[in-house]
């Protein structure tokens, strides 16, 4: 999801690195003052070495769909135990039916 959110500047056509736009999380990680780097929570996972090669390598289109859908329908993104344990644990199961009445 990270790499969803940091590329779109560069998924726009608005950079041509994802750490070029001086808005994102990646710009200021990478080039920022320590602190502009301050307001930036930790990663709950540790960075790749290669993050930003991975960053600006193009997502494939079922990925961005996915991320998408899921941002969408305000559904959790992520292993299907995980998400049954999200879900279970927010109530969101009213997420996973569709919009509208239910058919007859």
């Amino acid at each position: 999801m990270v790499r969803y959110v940091e590329g779109n500047a560069k998924r726009a056509g608005l950079v041509r690195m994802a750490e070029d736009w001086k808005w994102s999380s990646a710009w200021r990680r990478e080039y920022g003052t320590i602190e502009q780097k301050k307001i930036l929570s930790p990663w709950p996972i540790s960075v790749s070495k290669d993050y930003l090669k991975y960053l600006n390598e193009p997502q494939k289109d079922g990925e961005i769909d996915i991320i998408r859908k899921s941002v969408n329908k305000n559904v959790p993104l992520g292993n299907d135990a995980w998400c049954a344990k999200m879900i279970n644990k927010y109530k969101l199961g009213q997420t996973l039916r569709g919009v509208g009445r239910p058919k007859a």
